[in-house]
């Protein structure tokens, strides 16, 4: 259930995101949607917090996604606003019209709360300026930061459920020829793959033709207190995707790196 409830916070996530492109693009011709867009990035706001003791509690090794995550959508909101802003209307002291890179830079001013008196809003931006200020206060004010740990520390479970789920006597060793760790193979684990493969069918490799690449779990040990368990599809000829936190994740990777193989094979044979 817990699975489900991230799956669906981060579709919601990326929707909104595309959703906000879309009304921040097309406020030039209806203002107002500018404003739908602002909220919509307040609501993408709400739901990366939310997100934050959901992951950590699956993986305390999630915090630099998260990281990178939050800071992502810094940078996405700072492009969103400078799009509405070159869009509903602003201006130069002088009253002459800048341009995009300009508006790029108003954005950043006003966010930082900054504001040099270089350029200003015109009438209907001007709650969109205020409304970008307050995201800033929102998201860098210590007692934020504060809070937002606070929140996590009391909602995080004495272990997290990689760890809960991690079996009590793993062994793992070191793989020379792809370069990951792995569980050393026994019964448990052979029947594990076994009930993989079965499940999972990964795209033929690209490189060799093979029919049947092996999908297989690995872990991540280098800095962590936990091993962090990871999938990755390889070929005996050596070919292999990134590693994925789930099998799927991992098997689309596969399919994605062989179909671009394919394809430069497909445009270097008329070639030849």
């Amino acid at each position: 259930m817990r699975v489900v409830t991230m799956a669906l916070m981060d579709a919601s996530f990326y929707l909104t995101g595309l959703l906000v492109i879309v009304f921040a693009l097309t406020s030039y011709y209806f203002v107002p949607l500018a404003y739908v867009a602002a909220l919509g990035l307040l609501y993408m706001f709400v739901l990366l917090f939310l997100s934050i003791p959901l992951k950590l509690n699956w993986s305390s090794n999630l915090y630099g996604h998260l990281f990178r995550r939050f800071v992502g959508f810094l940078f996405f909101l700072l492009l969103i606003y400078a799009v509405c802003f070159y869009m509903v209307g602003f201006e130069r002291a002088d009253g002459s019209l800048p341009n995009f890179a300009e508006a790029i830079y108003f954005s950043v001013t006003t966010f930082t709360t900054l504001q040099y008196g270089e350029y200003r809003p015109l009438a209907w931006a001007k709650p969109l300026a205020a409304l970008e200020s307050l995201m800033s206060i929102m998201a860098f004010v210590p007692f934020f930061a504060a809070y937002g740990w606070l929140y996590c520390q009391h909602r995080l479970w004495p272990k997290s459920l990689e760890h809960q789920m991690l079996p009590k006597d793993l062994k793992v060793t070191y793989d020379d020829a792809f370069g990951v760790w792995r569980e050393i193979e026994d019964e448990r684990t052979k029947a594990q793959q076994g009930r993989l493969e079965a499940r999972l069918k990964a795209f033929p490799c690209a490189r060799c033709g093979a029919d049947s690449p092996k999908i297989e779990k690995i872990f991540d040990i280098v800095g962590r207190t936990t091993p962090l368990p990871q999938f990755i599809v390889h070929c005996s000829c050596g070919q292999i995707s990134k590693p994925s936190t789930n099998a799927f994740m991992a098997v689309w990777r596969w399919k994605m790196l062989n179909k671009r193989q394919q394809a430069k094979k497909d445009r270097a044979e008329p070639d030849a």
